[in-house]
């Protein structure tokens, strides 16, 4: 598993873009060469759109990107569950989840990708581990496939790095 500051680097990678912006894609490049050099290189197309690219712009590819697709959609339990009723119950449970590590929600449901990756900087080996094999590996498998009909969309790396950032066996390396 990726070192806590490679976690919410990758978590800050995919949340709405806003003021700051590129200040943001350089910590997180800083982050990411310093915890994780291979995940920083698969970045880097990411990270350098982000640093360069106008916030509207950057709104703009966030939304076509991410809510304007579901087969892209960063809530784990949609690509688990969709719209049954298992989602809710998983929703509550990411929640007391998120509550008992003190992870803040923020504007987004407990199951955004982001949320989750601050969650799994901030639990013990077999959580982590838990939470990986059985939502998060499943849930990125689905969404990495969401971006196979959108090439040359730089989250695609991101989304990737995080896959890869989550496939490795065992606990943490923090």
């Amino acid at each position: 598993m990726l070192p806590v500051p490679a976690l919410e680097s990758l978590a800050a990678l995919l949340e709405y873009p806003r003021e700051g912006a590129a200040e943001r894609a350089q910590a997180a490049r800083a982050a990411l060469l310093a915890a994780a050099p291979a995940v920083a290189v698969a970045c880097e197309p990411f990270l350098a759109h982000l640093s360069s690219a106008p916030l509207h712009d950057l709104e703009e590819l966030y939304a076509r990107t991410f809510d304007w697709s579901p087969e892209r959609a960063l809530e784990i339990g949609w690509h688990l569950y969709g719209e049954q009723y298992d989602r809710g119950a998983f929703l509550v449970r990411m929640r007391e989840r998120l509550r008992a590590h003190g992870v803040e929600e923020g504007q987004d449901l407990p199951d955004h990708l982001a949320t989750l990756l601050r969650l799994l900087a901030r639990t013990g080996p077999v959580e982590a581990e838990d939470l990986c094999a059985r939502h998060l590996r499943p849930a990125l498998e689905r969404l990495v496939k969401g971006f196979e009909s959108s090439a040359g969309n730089p989250y695609a790396d991101v989304v990737k790095a995080v896959r890869e950032a989550v496939a490795g066996e065992g606990g943490n390396d923090r």
